[in-house]
């Protein structure tokens, strides 16, 4: 079927790929030759970026979230882990809890048996109950969607807790890389061949921050105009604070959204359901671009005609 000049059925083993991160295969090349030519201090950069926190390098956010526990043993085992998300949806990435899992059980509830609590700032908007937060418990930012977003004091976000944990991937054209923020040194140290890699890759681009930035705002705003023309609205408003890392959205509740999950996914379209709540969401970062976002629009709308809503 072709809708407005894109065709939009499935064909077999012939399709785009779009991802949620912002790692193209293009990239992987490039970088390689970064990492062949630069050697950037990145520690340095994020020092001077969080200068009251402790910084280690990690292969991935779920490495760094396992540091937490690894450096607070004394404490596992004894309680839960509570999970608080900026929704207050109970949808949480199974690459956190299964990490969790490795020490001790979590909740999505207070209890008396809770000894850590974890803010999930969801997809880049930030939870801002963690500044008022007072407790003796370890509290813990994920900040894997959230490098660039602020609080409402225009704080960064990872800035407010003991332990904060930061995916790269998900920032920047990279395929993996984490980093924890802590506020006493962690002892821990990244094999060289990947810590010089990561350090050249991500400080390369980092002087791309704030651009990357306002592309993925601008971005936002055109995906809620036009997604908002089908009846689709933004399930997390525009802040100037948050730096958006998907596109969510709301759907009407007779969208069956598992089927429109599959429908784009056989379109070479990365996407899932925001379970919990009647939402959705699609790839949104710095290298989609308006046309990308008319050609998810498109294929949309011939999945509303194709089943009849």
């Amino acid at each position: 079927m072709i809708l407005n000049n894109y065709i939009v059925e499935e064909i077999t083993n012939n399709h785009p790929s779009f991802l949620i991160i912002p790692s193209r295969k293009k990239d992987i090349f490039k970088n390689a030759s970064i990492a062949r030519n630069n050697d950037f201090d990145l520690l340095t950069l994020l020092q001077k970026r969080y200068p009251d926190k402790y910084v280690t390098l990690t292969k991935s956010g779920k490495d760094a979230l396992r540091l937490v526990y690894e450096n607070t043993k004394q404490y596992n085992g004894k309680g839960n882990t509570i999970i608080k998300t900026t929704s207050n949806n109970f949808y949480i990435s199974g690459c956190v809890t299964k990490t969790i899992e490795m020490y001790q059980n979590w909740t999505r509830h207070e209890d008396t048996k809770s000894n850590y609590q974890l803010f999930n700032h969801e997809f880049g908007y930030a939870d801002n109950s963690v500044m008022d937060y007072k407790s003796d418990k370890i509290v813990i930012e994920d900040c894997a969607y959230s490098f660039n977003s602020r609080l409402s004091n225009n704080e960064l976000c990872g800035t407010k807790s003991n332990y904060s944990i930061f995916s790269f991937s998900k920032f920047f054209p990279i395929q993996l890389g984490g980093f924890l923020l802590s506020d006493t040194p962690v002892d821990y140290k990244l094999e060289n061949d990947l810590f010089q890699y990561i350090s050249s890759v991500v400080g390369y681009y980092f002087n791309k921050i704030e651009y990357w930035t306002s592309v993925r705002r601008k971005i936002f705003n055109y995906y809620s105009t036009v997604f908002s023309q089908l009846g689709f609205k933004p399930f997390f408003m525009f802040s100037e604070n948050s730096v958006p890392g998907v596109f969510l959205f709301t759907a009407p509740k007779e969208i069956d959204l598992d089927l429109l999950k599959k429908y784009y996914w056989t379109r070479g379209i990365q996407c899932s359901v925001f379970y919990g709540k009647q939402a959705f969401y699609l790839p949104l970062n710095q290298f989609i671009e308006k046309s990308h976002v008319d050609y998810f629009a498109s294929i949309l709308k011939s999945f509303l005609k194709r089943y009849n809503y």
